[in-house]
């Protein structure tokens, strides 16, 4: 808790080591980055609460249905809603060139924030069907879903 934050999206992935910690197929790693955690109009939890607050507010994302991903540049801030009006939203804490979450997919690969500023500037000029083709960039069960937000 606090800047460090992960959740897991999907089903656990068996584990070869015992002291190894469990993983869903989805793996988001939230690193340097402050973050709220609202339901409707109320404030849950902030990265800098006390971590029995924090404790008990990031439980309350528990079994929720992600519904949809916002990623708003320039720095690549983000904001997950999910069911039941529960958001989660992050904001970058360094302006430039900096990777403030990580996203591990189940074919071991690792989408992050530079990773979305190159795919930024490839799209400039191609049509929005070719972009929204690009920027959606995964769909699991209707669990979780990360699509183009906004053209840049």
């Amino acid at each position: 808790y606090g800047s460090f934050l992960t959740i897991e999206f999907g089903q656990p992935l068996p584990s070869n080591n015992e002291q190894q910690k469990i993983h869903g197929e989805w793996h988001l790693w939230l690193y340097n980055c402050t973050w709220r955690l609202e339901e409707g109009d109320k404030i849950l939890a902030d990265s800098e609460d006390k971590r029995n607050n924090l404790e008990v507010a990031v439980h309350r994302l528990e079994n929720l249905t992600l519904q949809s991903v916002n990623l708003i540049p320039p720095a690549w801030d983000m904001v997950f809603a999910f069911e039941h009006q529960v958001v989660l939203k992050l904001f970058a804490i360094y302006s430039q060139n900096y990777n403030h979450w990580f996203l591990y997919t189940p074919d071991a690969e690792v989408l992050n924030v530079k990773i979305l500023r190159i795919l930024s500037k490839l799209c400039i000029g191609i049509g929005d069907t070719e972009f929204d083709q690009l920027m959606t960039l995964f769909s699991i069960d209707n669990r979780f879903y990360l699509g183009k937000t906004q053209r840049l």
